[in-house]
C-alpha cells in the first residue's frame, strides 16, 4: 500500500512486513523513514475522521511532543492519504511508545510482581500524578478524553505515563462550531449520569472525564480494586458493577449502602486526608452534582503532597507508604495475604524469591538498605501554559482534639446573640458548659499546641453565656408555629382549627395549618430505626398541601 504524507507529499510504501499490530478500527505499521513514528491506518476511513484529525493537527496540546518514545501524548503529527487523485485521508502518523505497559499491569499486584516487581507504591503515586497532569493538559486545550480507561494509558518503568488512542477524543472545532463526538465508552469509567445514553448523541464534558480520572487514581492507589466493588449485604443477588455506579453505592462513603468493603480491600485511611476527601467529593457529592467532582489540577496538588510525604519501612525499603500512617501497611498486608508481599524486598527480587509466598520473621534484625532501582520515578510533567501552584504544606503535628468542641460553643454563642433567636434547650446549655470547661483547661495547659483559630473559638464561646439572658427566652410560646421566628412576613397568625389554609404569594402554593398536639411516632414492630413507639408533641405549623414542584423550589 502506497501512502502519501500530506505535509510534504512524500510517497511511502507500507509493505506487509511493516505491519505489527491490529485493533478494532485500524492497523499499525512501522514507518520506514523514521523509527520513532508509527502509521495508524483506518480500516474504514471517512471524511468525518479526516476533518477531526485536521482540527487536532491544528491545535495540539502542550507536551504532545513527537520526537521520542517518552512522548506523553501520542498526538497526530501528520496525515496520510492514498496515492490517488482524490487523495482521501486514511490515517495519520503518531509518536511510537516504547518500553511501556498498560496501567493494569502495575496496579494489579500479581501482574506487577511478575512484570515489574520493583515498582513500589512511590511509583504508583507518581503514575497517578502524571496521569492527572495529562488529563489537565488535554482539558486546558478544550479537548475531552471521553473514553478514559486503563488500556489507553501506558506507563514506563520510571512512572512516565503516555496517553494513546487520542483520535477517540471528543474534539470541538471552534471555527465551524462543530463537535466531533466520541462514540464509545467503558462502563467501569462511565459516570452515572451517562448510563444508558447513546454516546453518538451526547456531548461529553470535563465533569465526565473527572469521574474516569478518579477511578484510575483509585485503582493505582488501592491495589486495583474498583472503587464500587465490595461485599453485597442486601437481599438477593449482588447487582453488577454498572448498577452500583448508577446507584452511587460507594462502599467508603459517609452514607450507609448495601455494598461494604471486601475482606481483602485496603482500608480507606491508607489514603491521605486530602486524597480521601477528593475521592468522596467525586463518588459521593458528584453522584448528584457532577460539577462538584475534583478537577485534574486538584488531584495534582493532593498527589504531589502525598508523594512528598512517603516514607519507607525499616524492614523492607520497597514498602513505601504515606507519611500520615504510623505503621507499615504492607507488612500487615503481606501477613494477611499468606506471605505474598505486594512489594517484595530488593533482596528477594534479586534472588528470584519475589514470586513465592514467604513468612516474615519478626525477630530478624533489619537488613541494610539495598541499592535503589536504576530508574527513579519521573518528575511530573508540567505543561507550559497551565499555571502550577506551589504544593501546600500540611501540618505534621497531631490535630487538636478540642477544637471541634470550642468551635461548636462559638457557633452557639454567636447564635445566642442574634436578636429574636430562640433560646437553647437545657441540654444544649449543659453541653456548652462542658465545651467551655474543656476549652479553658486546654487553653491554660496546652496553649502552645492550640492553633490560633481554636483559641479564638474558645474565646468566642463566652458569648453564649454572657450574650443575653438565655433563660428569659424559654417561656412557652403556646400555639406558635415551629420556626415562626424566621418565617416570612406574608405568613398570618396561626389558625385555630385543622384545615385553615393560606396562599404563598411567591409560588402560588397552598399551605394548610396543623395545630399543636401530640401523636405517636415510630413503631414497636417496624424497622430498628423506627423503634420504639413514643409520644411526641409538636407546636402548630403550616405545611404545603401538595408536594413542592421544581418550579416552586426555584422560586
Amino acid at each position: 500500500m502506497r501512502v502519501r504524507r500530506l505535509s510534504d507529499g512524500r510517497l511511502t510504501e507500507l509493505a506487509p512486513g511493516t505491519h505489527f499490530a491490529e485493533g478494532g478500527e485500524a492497523h499499525l505499521y512501522n514507518w520506514p523513514h523514521d523509527p520513532s513514528l508509527v502509521a495508524k491506518v483506518y480500516k474504514q476511513p471517512d471524511v468525518t475522521r479526516a476533518d477531526k484529525l485536521r482540527v487536532m493537527l491544528s491545535a495540539p496540546p502542550d507536551g504532545a511532543d513527537a520526537g521520542s518514545g517518552r512522548a506523553r501524548l501520542a498526538w497526530p503529527v501528520d496525515l496520510l492519504a492514498l496515492d490517488r487523485p482524490a487523495k482521501p485521508v486514511i490515517g495519520f502518523l503518531m509518536p511510537r511508545v516504547v518500553s511501556a505497559r498498560p496501567l493494569i499491569d502495575v496496579y494489579t499486584p500479581g501482574t506487577r510482581r511478575k512484570l515489574c516487581p520493583g515498582f513500589t507504591y512511590r511509583y504508583l503515586v507518581t503514575s497517578a500524578l502524571n496521569a492527572a497532569t495529562l488529563i489537565q493538559t488535554v482539558h486546558a486545550r478544550g479537548y475531552v478524553v471521553a473514553d478514559i480507561r486503563e488500556s489507553n494509558l501506558l506507563v514506563s518503568d520510571d512512572a512516565t505515563v503516555t496517553l494513546v488512542d487520542v483520535d477517540s477524543f471528543q474534539v470541538t472545532d471552534p471555527a465551524a462550531g462543530r463537535v466531533y463526538r466520541c462514540p464509545v465508552g467503558t462502563p467501569e469509567y462511565t459516570p452515572p449520569e451517562l448510563r444508558g445514553r447513546d454516546f453518538e448523541q451526547v456531548d461529553r464534558t470535563e465533569a465526565h472525564d473527572r469521574f474516569g480520572l478518579a477511578v484510575l487514581i483509585w485503582l493505582l492507589l488501592m491495589e486495583g480494586v474498583h472503587p464500587f466493588d465490595g461485599r453485597h449485604t442486601g437481599s438477593g443477588e449482588a447487582p453488577p458493577r454498572d448498577e452500583r455506579i448508577a446507584a452511587g453505592h460507594f462502599p467508603h462513603g459517609v452514607r450507609k449502602c448495601p455494598i461494604v468493603p471486601g475482606p481483602l480491600a485496603l482500608p480507606f485511611d491508607l489514603l491521605p486526608a486530602e486524597v480521601g476527601a477528593l475521592t468522596r467529593r467525586c463518588f459521593v457529592d458528584g453522584h448528584h452534582l457532577p460539577g462538584s467532582r475534583p478537577a485534574a489540577e486538584e488531584w495534582r496538588a493532593a498527589l504531589r503532597a502525598c508523594e512528598q510525604s512517603l516514607k519507607a519501612c525499616s524492614s523492607n525499603t520497597n514498602h513505601v507508604y504515606p507519611g500520615h500512617l504510623r505503621s507499615c501497611p504492607w507488612c500487615e498486608r503481606t501477613t494477611k495475604l499468606a506471605g505474598r508481599d505486594p512489594f517484595p524486598a530488593p533482596a528477594d527480587i534479586r534472588a528470584g524469591r519475589h514470586l513465592a509466598a514467604r513468612t516474615p520473621a519478626p525477630t530478624r534484625p533489619p537488613t541494610p538498605a539495598p541499592p535503589r532501582p536504576p530508574a527513579a520515578p519521573a518528575s511530573p510533567y508540567v505543561p507550559a501554559p497551565v499555571p502550577v501552584q506551589a504544593s501546600p504544606r500540611f501540618p505534621v503535628a497531631r490535630p487538636n482534639r478540642f477544637a471541634p468542641a470550642a468551635c461548636t460553643a462559638a457557633a452557639l454563642g454567636v447564635a445566642a446573640c442574634i436578636p429574636g433567636a430562640p433560646a437553647p434547650a437545657p441540654y444544649i446549655l449543659a453541653l456548652t458548659a462542658v465545651a467551655l470547661a474543656v476549652a479553658a483547661v486546654v487553653t491554660a495547659g496546652h496553649a502552645a499546641r492550640l492553633s490560633r483559630a481554636a483559641m479564638a473559638a474558645a474565646a468566642l464561646s463566652a458569648l453564649f453565656v454572657f450574650g443575653r439572658p438565655v433563660w428569659s427566652a424559654m417561656t412557652t410560646q403556646g400555639d406558635r408555629p415551629a420556626g415562626a421566628q424566621a418565617q416570612s412576613s406574608w405568613l398570618p397568625a396561626p389558625g385555630k382549627k385543622v384545615g385553615d389554609t393560606i396562599r404563598n404569594p411567591r409560588d402560588g402554593a397552598t399551605l394548610v395549618w396543623v395545630p399543636a398536639g401530640a401523636f405517636t411516632m415510630g413503631s414497636d414492630s417496624g424497622d430498628s430505626d423506627a423503634q420504639p413507639a413514643r409520644k411526641v408533641t409538636l407546636s402548630g405549623y403550616w405545611i404545603y398541601k401538595t408536594e413542592v414542584t421544581v418550579a416552586q423550589y426555584r422560586k
